[in-house]
C-alpha cells in the first residue's frame, strides 16, 4: 500500500505560511457567526478523518487501490440501502444536483415535460436553464402550502414525463403518497428531492418518499454532516420495467450514473461513515434537536411580529415572508451577514415569478443543533435575527438606511453565542 511519509510532513503553517494565513482568514469568521443558511452543515469529525486518511490519498486512480475503492463504494451503498429502506442506491454522485441529473438522464427523452413542484420557493434551477426538456413551474397557495389542486391541473394539462417534488425551501412535510397518485393518473414518474431534509427522513422524523416516489434524491452533506455529495435511491419500484425499455428502473439509473463524475475514495469513505452514523442513537438525538430548534425559532419569530410562510414549520426551516416590509430577501441576506448571521434568500408565495427578486429569507436550525444549542440559545438567535432586520428603516424620500451600531451589537452578541 502506498502511504504518505507522515513523519516528515510539516504543519501547514510551517510548510506554507501564506496558505495557512488564508485558511485562518476563511475559518475564523465562520467560527464566530451564527450559521442559519438552509443548506449549511458542520462536517462530522469522523468524516473529516476519512477525507484526510493518507491511505486513501493517491495521485492516480490507476494505482492498485481500485478493489479497495469498490469495497468502500459497496459499503456505502449497503448502508444507504439499510438506512433508507431502499432496494437500490447509488452513492457515486458528487452533489444532489449531479444525482438529479443522473435521474433525469435515465428517465427523460429530449423535449419531455417536467412538472417541477420544487421551484415554487427556491431560486431558479440550473438544471432547468441548461436542459433540453420543457419545464412547467408551480406556485404555492396563498396560505404558503403546496396547492395540490393547481398541481393536478398542470399535470393533466401538460402530461409531464416526470413530476419533481421536494422541500428545498418549503417548511412543511410533503404528501408524497398524494403526489404518487397524481403521477400515476397522468402516467408520469415521481422523483422526490429530500436533499435539505435527508437526516430527518433517515431517522423517521419526516415522511420518507422512498416507497412512494419512483426515485428519491438525497444528500450526504447538510444534515448528515458528510462530504458534499448526492444519493440516488429506489424503493419498491427498483425492479419496475418502464414501457419501451428492456431494463429495470434500477438498471437504467445505474447505467446513467456511470457517466457522471463519481466521488473519489476519501469522499466515498466519508459517505460510508456518515451513512452508518445516521442509523445510530446519537444521530437520532441530533435530529430531534434540529426539529425542536426550528419549532422554537418559529415560535419566537412569530412572537416578535414576524410573518412565517405557512405560519410555522414541520422541518428544520423557518421561512420569513418579508412582503410589505422595507426588505427584500437579498437585502435581508446582506444585512444579516453584516450582523454575523448567515441566512438564505428565497421566494415566497407573493413573489412575481417573472421577477428575479426574492421576498423571503430561509433560516435553518441544523447548524445550531450541531453546535449543541438548546431552547434558550435558539431564542437568543431569534432575537438577534429580529434585531438585525429592524436595523433597516426608511428615511425621508424613501431612502433606506441601516443602523450600523445595531448591526455591530448583534455581531458582538453572535460572537459571544458561538464562543466554545
Amino acid at each position: 500500500m502506498l502511504l504518505a511519509n507522515t513523519s516528515s510532513v510539516s504543519r501547514p503553517e510551517e510548510a506554507d505560511p501564506e496558505l495557512a494565513a488564508a485558511l485562518r482568514a476563511e475559518s475564523g469568521p465562520q467560527d464566530s457567526v451564527l450559521v442559519l443558511a438552509s443548506s449549511a452543515s458542520l462536517l462530522d469529525p469522523t468524516a473529516l478523518a476519512c477525507l484526510a486518511d493518507p491511505a486513501l490519498q493517491t495521485a492516480s486512480e490507476d494505482l492498485p487501490h481500485r478493489p479497495a475503492h469498490a469495497q468502500l463504494e459497496a459499503l456505502a451503498t449497503t448502508r444507504a440501502v439499510q438506512l433508507f429502506g431502499a432496494r437500490y442506491a447509488d452513492v457515486r454522485p458528487d452533489s444532489p444536483a449531479a444525482a438529479t441529473t443522473v435521474v433525469l438522464d435515465a428517465l427523460l427523452e429530449p423535449e419531455d415535460v417536467v412538472l417541477d413542484l420544487r421551484l415554487a420557493h427556491g431560486p431558479h434551477s440550473a438544471l432547468r436553464r441548461l436542459s433540453t426538456h420543457r419545464w412547467v413551474g408551480h406556485g404555492m397557495g396563498a396560505d404558503g402550502r403546496l396547492d395540490h389542486e393547481e398541481a393536478a391541473a398542470l399535470a393533466r394539462e401538460h402530461r409531464p414525463a416526470v413530476i419533481l417534488c421536494g422541500a428545498g425551501s418549503y417548511p412543511r412535510h410533503v404528501d408524497f403518497a398524494r403526489l404518487r397518485a397524481l403521477a400515476e393518473e397522468v402516467d408520469a414518474l415521481l422523483v422526490a428531492d429530500i436533499a435539505a431534509g435527508t437526516g430527518l427522513v433517515a431517522t423517521g422524523l419526516a415522511p420518507s418518499p422512498v416507497d412512494h416516489a419512483h426515485v428519491t434524491v438525497a444528500s450526504t452533506h447538510q444534515q448528515l454532516g458528510g462530504p458534499h455529495g448526492g444519493l440516488v435511491l429506489c424503493g419498491r419500484d427498483a425492479d419496475l420495467v418502464l414501457d419501451g425499455s428492456a431494463r429495470t428502473l434500477a438498471e437504467r439509473l445505474r447505467r446513467a450514473g456511470g457517466h457522471a463524475t463519481a466521488a473519489g475514495r476519501p469522499a466515498t469513505a466519508a459517505k460510508a461513515r456518515v451513512l452508518g452514523h445516521a442509523g445510530g442513537p446519537e444521530f437520532r438525538v441530533l435530529a430531534e434537536r434540529i426539529l425542536a430548534g426550528a419549532a422554537v425559532l418559529a415560535e419566537e419569530l412569530v412572537l416578535r411580529g414576524r410573518t412565517l410562510v405557512s405560519g410555522g414549520t414541520d422541518t428544520q426551516l423557518c421561512v420569513l415572508d418579508l412582503t410589505g416590509t422595507d426588505l427584500t430577501g437579498a437585502l435581508a441576506e446582506r444585512v444579516l451577514a453584516e450582523a454575523g448571521v448567515v441566512g438564505t434568500r428565497c421566494r415566497v408565495p407573493a413573489d412575481d415569478p417573472r421577477d428575479a427578486d426574492c421576498g423571503g429569507i430561509a433560516l435553518s436550525s441544523t447548524v445550531l443543533a450541531q453546535r449543541g444549542f438548546g431552547d434558550a440559545e435558539v431564542r437568543e438567535v431569534a432575537a438577534l435575527v429580529d434585531e438585525a432586520l429592524r436595523a433597516v428603516r426608511t428615511e425621508d424620500r424613501g431612502v433606506l438606511a441601516v443602523d450600523g451600531t445595531v448591526l455591530a451589537g448583534v455581531r458582538a452578541a453572535a460572537r459571544t453565542l458561538t464562543r466554545p
